[in-house]
């Protein structure tokens, strides 16, 4: 019977089908003290990160510095200063891993800027029950990131816990970076004649300007038809709906164009 070879000293029946298998897979060989990291890590606790690392199957593996990171086909070593006692290595799915904070910290040695706020914002939201900005400034104050520490801060800086989706994150940035700021993320706004509350994405509220990101679950017939109703029931207490994409995030200085053009019309 022929046996997969996922990595050096590893045999299986079978091979691995998803990231878990893969990194249950190579745990059988790692030593006390390694532990996945950096994109593993961060797959493992949930955290939103492009598409094309979601894709890659190298796993990251960290180990204590000073050691020399793992080698294996299929595996890139990292070796950091880590404080386990500190709660940076946790269990996720039997697996020692990099705690929340410090996988996105060493997020910022691959991610842009806009990526690293939509893992940033999806860690410290509230209903995500993952982390706080408190406990992830903790982290990133004492992470040594020399090259990275820049990028954190910056994105630090721009992270919000209200967002809800990476691709609303990259909207609320897009207009960040314009100079666009004077507005509200993810505000309930009341419906006198319903009784009823509706959410809004990104509100500019003195020129009640509502951009909402459109993503393909939109597509579903009955989130279309409730999203009709939405948008009615705002637009008969003065709101205006502005549908955002994610060709109109391909083209930001479009979208900004578009958007002063749309709060200018309001202000006049």
């Amino acid at each position: 019977m022929d046996l997969a070879r996922p990595f050096h000293g590893v045999r299986e029946r079978e091979a691995a089908h998803d990231l878990r298998e893969r990194c249950a897979s190579y745990a059988t060989r790692m030593a006390p003290d390694e532990f996945f990291c950096s994109v593993t890590a961060a797959l493992l606790h949930g955290i939103p990160v492009p598409l094309v690392f979601e894709r890659d199957p190298t796993l990251h593996v960290a180990v204590p510095n000073p050691r020399r990171g793992p080698r294996s086909r299929g595996v890139r070593g990292h070796k950091f200063v880590v404080v386990p006692r500190a709660g940076e290595v946790v269990v996720v799915h039997q697996l020692p891993t990099s705690s929340p904070e410090r996988a996105w910290c060493e997020l910022g040695a691959v991610l842009e800027l806009e990526d690293l706020v939509a893992a940033g914002d999806h860690l410290i939201r509230p209903a995500n029950r993952m982390s706080s900005s408190v406990r992830l400034r903790g982290v990133l104050e004492r992470h040594p990131a020399p090259r990275s520490r820049k990028l954190l801060h910056e994105a630090f800086a721009l992270l919000d816990p209200g967002a809800e989706s990476p691709r609303e994150s990259k909207m609320r940035l897009v207009f960040v970076r314009a100079g666009l700021t004077v507005f509200r993320v993810n505000l309930w706004v009341a419906i006198p004649s319903t009784g009823r509350r509706r959410r809004i994405d990104l509100a500019f509220e003195r020129e009640k300007v509502a951009f909402e990101y459109q993503g393909i679950h939109h597509n579903d017939p009955h989130q279309w038809r409730e999203d009709m109703t939405r948008i009615a029931e705002l637009e008969s207490i003065g709101w205006k709906v502005v549908f955002v994409n994610d060709d109109d995030l391909q083209h930001p200085e479009r979208l900004v164009a578009m958007a002063r053009r749309v709060l200018a019309s309001r202000t006049r």
